[in-house]
């Protein structure tokens, strides 16, 4: 298979960092080994099952949504969104105190006004990621969470590159706990945003936490309970 919507695929597999410039350049719109493995990837990450490298309707659907979730403006050479500290304002500023107030004493204390910014540009409710901040992590008190900077203890996958996450063992490890932060709000938008957008909040932990692999139930409750909790203190 080759053409111009090969090189389409290649063009967001690069963007999505799946592939490099230098991969698609040895065959462009050509689907040879190197697009099918990176499209296999993807698939993985993505939960897509058969994650064999077939470049079907629903991982086009998939490849589409994350793309549309990413945001941010470039760093020169393509190295990811940069994100600078905005100050809120209004409502954003008493939400983003609220918040410190929840995260106080642990490993993102002081991150309120990120995680509202996070918020607002990826569309996510703020009290859902706390929840799961909390659940994976402890809010980055416990484990290797600590030391990666990883709130969400994200296993490493290659688009978390555009957020300088590295491969540390099985998980990412990112330079700051601000771009371990962003990195969870994109996987929450573009991997979970039509849970998201209808309120299922049992669908999407049963996509993130397969019944066959954790306690789903128990997850479920963990985090709607939480999700209740957080947003009435964050107003």
């Amino acid at each position: 298979m080759e053409g111009p919507e090969v090189r389409k695929l290649q063009d967001a597999l690069v963007k999505l960092g799946y592939m490099t410039q230098a991969q698609v350049n040895t065959g462009p719109g050509i689907f040879g080994p190197k697009t099918e493995a990176a499209v296999a990837k993807f698939q993985k990450d993505q939960g897509i099952s058969p994650n064999s490298g077939i470049y079907g309707p629903r991982t086009r659907a998939a490849m589409t949504e994350a793309l549309g979730g990413q945001g941010g403006t470039q760093k020169p050479g393509g190295a990811g969104p940069v994100t600078g500290p905005t100050a809120p304002t209004g409502s954003d500023a008493t939400k983003a105190a609220n918040i410190d107030k929840i995260l106080k004493g642990t490993g993102l204390e002081g991150q309120g006004a990120h995680i509202v910014a996070m918020s607002k540009k990826y569309n996510v409710p703020p009290e859902l990621a706390l929840a799961m901040f909390r659940k994976e992590a402890s809010f980055m008190t416990a484990g290797s969470a600590v030391k990666n900077n990883n709130p969400g203890n994200l296993r490493f996958a290659e688009w978390e590159r555009q957020f300088g996450g590295q491969p540390n063992g099985n998980f990412a490890k990112f330079p700051n706990a601000k771009q371990g932060i962003e990195a969870y709000f994109s996987l929450l938008n573009s991997g979970y945003r039509s849970f998201i957008g209808r309120g299922d909040y049992q669908g999407l932990i049963n996509k993130y936490a397969p019944p066959t692999e954790n306690d789903s139930k128990q997850y479920h409750q963990q985090v709607l309970d939480w999700m209740k909790e957080y947003k009435t203190k964050i107003g």
